[in-house]
């Protein structure tokens, strides 16, 4: 086994480099480009680059102004994901989980909650057992190693 991670032992880092967005705007500053110096911050070339491709993307006659329309509202918005509604329901957080969820597979059959979200929960549920099993088969590992000696 290798040597733990410390303060004193830490691996060599692999330098990741510049990003190609950092790239692009040193370019755009050392050509002077968009009305920039050399001496223009990274912010200012940033902003230039977007100032210049919104005006084409609001340009009717540019051919390429639906294409940079996407390209900011994608850069600028992301795409947005749809969320889960609210629900509330009586749930009882306390019981096993089998009667956890068996509250929500009722309410779910009441039409108190969609069946998606039903599932949804019972598969948090279900993840909340698999961490429980993980914690105590490590728990229970540990003290058997440690009554065998295999830990100090």
């Amino acid at each position: 086994m290798g040597k733990k991670f410390s303060s004193d032992y830490q691996p060599p880092r692999s330098g990741r480099g510049r990003s190609q967005k950092t790239i692009i705007l040193e370019s755009i500053r050392e050509a002077s480009l968009a009305g920039l110096s050399e001496k223009s911050t990274k912010d200012e070339a940033e902003k230039a680059f977007i100032t210049h491709t919104a005006k084409r993307a609001f340009d009717v006659d540019d051919q390429n102004s639906a294409m940079l329309l996407k390209v900011l509202w994608d850069k600028g918005w992301g795409s947005i994901k749809s969320t889960a509604p609210t629900v509330n329901f009586d749930f009882d957080s306390s019981k096993s989980p089998v009667d956890m969820a068996r509250q929500v597979l009722d309410a779910s059959s009441n039409g108190d909650i969609p069946p998606d979200i039903a599932c949804n929960i019972i598969g948090a549920i279900k993840s909340v057992i698999d961490i429980e099993a993980n914690t105590e088969i490590k728990e229970r590992l540990a003290e058997i190693e440690k009554q065998l000696g295999l830990h100090e």
